[in-house]
């Protein structure tokens, strides 16, 4: 990159430290998306395991069936307008 951009000394040790702070930036982003996700699987598993408790057994799984088909059908539309082949990935017909 210094010899394509013809660069100094001076802004090649800049640009060092602006990399290594959005490297720094970006772990911490990571570690804390972790953690958000962390906590809401686990904020789920409580919900569906508290759901168990008042359900039947039949009525609680339909009701997994229902949203095993829901998440199905959102990964669908979440193709946007892109060309993808719904027979294979989904009952929405676009």
């Amino acid at each position: 990159l210094k010899a394509d951009l013809d660069l100094s000394d001076e802004q090649v040790e800049k640009l060092k430290v602006l990399h290594e702070k959005h490297m720094t930036e970006r772990q911490e982003f990571k570690e804390e998306s972790q953690e958000y996700k962390e906590k809401r699987k686990a904020m789920q598993e409580k919900h569906l395991a508290e759901m168990k408790e008042i359900l039947t057994e039949e009525q609680y799984n339909k009701f997994l069936e229902l949203k095993a088909e829901r998440k199905k059908s959102h990964q669908c539309e979440g193709q946007g307008k892109q060309q993808h082949d719904c027979s294979k990935s989904c009952d929405n017909k676009h």
